[in-house]
């Protein structure tokens, strides 16, 4: 499958698959919201009123673009995502998708949508430039990093205390045919482009890397001991010597004498597993993980109690992340590179375009939508 030209490119006709409009955030963030070490400057030529983006001779129609956003005020389910990758992205939104006048929408969503939109376009035009195949690994594909996008932002909106009613699957349902069929084209040129970074995209490459790395998806069961540094020196020295843990807590750590130490297991589907599971590593059970800041003044110590194996079918989407996450920048740069070579225009009513060393992305006008 290979983007067609021009105009045409959005308006593809695709195989009705499942596609990751979260990962189109989450593997190009750094095309949108990330520092990037390019310049530019806006760029504003006249263009049709018929189009709300124009990405080198590729377009965002106005009337594609409402249709979009109608279809997701329609789905209470995707707009709460929407809005989840909203506030994750940092853009603050509190007003809903629906803009103050009836028929318009809020002038954040409709500019986070379009940018979507346009690094769509670009995905599809390095493809072509590069002569990349999209092939059925791809679209195969598409669905798992869909599921493990879409879970990733749920599942961060609901520690924050903002989360969806509604799951994964249902969010998926509830919104139109066609709109998912474009979206699977969108989704497969990225994986396109994973693949070309030597990325494990089919699910067979996916179970092999857990296969490979099953510990790495271990839920993690942990005590610590936060103290000063010298008290944590004192901590590791009488480890040494053979004190228990639990009595190296009450005697060192400010937790206090009543406490036995346990911060409790983190499983894979948990929010704070990613930054948990970077700090202790392989470290095995019953051994100690390096000391670290938990604060200016206070350092952990933590301790392995536990580590629990869990099925590939349990954390197949984690293990998608965390399989893809060593060729992301390189695809990110990729279609930054092409977005930013393109000849940008935005219909002023969505917004401008903003394109210099933090960001590309476009911009919402300050007036009420």
């Amino acid at each position: 499958m290979r983007s067609p030209n021009s105009s045409r490119l959005t308006d593809r006709a695709v195989p009705p698959a499942l596609v990751s409009i979260s990962n189109v955030k989450k593997l190009l963030s750094v095309v949108i919201v990330a520092a990037l070490a390019i310049g530019g400057v806006t760029l504003c030529f006249p263009d049709s009123p018929s189009n709300a983006a124009t990405v080198g001779s590729d377009h965002v129609t106005r009337a594609s673009l409402n249709a979009d956003l109608a279809a997701i005020a329609a789905s209470p389910g995707f707009t709460c995502y929407v809005n989840a990758a909203l506030v994750e992205a940092g853009t603050s939104n509190t007003r809903g998708i629906l803009g103050q006048t009836p028929g318009s929408y809020n002038p954040a969503y409709a500019a986070y949508w379009l940018t979507q939109r346009m690094t769509g376009i670009a995905a599809w035009q390095y493809v072509h430039l590069h002569h990349l195949a999209v092939t059925p690994k791809d679209l195969a594909a598409a669905r798992t990093s869909f599921e493990a996008s879409i879970d990733q932002v749920l599942t961060q909106a609901a520690s924050s205390g903002g989360g969806c009613t509604q799951s994964t699957g249902q969010i998926i349902a509830s919104m139109p045919a066609s709109f998912i069929a474009r979206q699977v084209g969108i989704q497969a040129a990225f994986e396109a482009v994973l693949r070309s970074q030597g990325s494990p995209t089919s699910p067979a490459e996916i179970r092999a890397y857990f296969d490979a790395n099953p510990a790495r998806f271990d839920t993690l069961c942990l005590s610590a001991i936060v103290a000063s540094p010298s008290q944590i020196d004192q901590a590791i020295s009488a480890l040494r010597q053979g004190m228990a843990f639990a009595q190296a807590v009450k005697l060192f750590s400010q937790s206090g004498s009543n406490s036995t130490g346990s911060i409790g297991c983190f499983a894979p589907s948990g929010a704070n597993y990613a930054q948990v599971s970077s700090i202790v590593g392989s470290t095995g059970v019953g051994q100690l993980v390096p000391p670290f800041a938990a604060s200016s003044t206070l350092l952990a110590l933590l301790r392995v109690d536990a580590r629990n194996p869990n099925s590939f079918d349990s954390v197949k989407n984690l293990v998608a992340t965390v399989a893809r996450s060593s060729s992301q920048a390189a695809a990110a740069a990729s279609i930054r590179n092409q977005l930013a070579s393109d000849n940008v225009i935005v219909n002023s009513s969505y917004g401008t375009w903003t394109d210099n060393q933090s960001e590309l992305r476009v911009t919402p006008p300050t007036v009420p939508a």
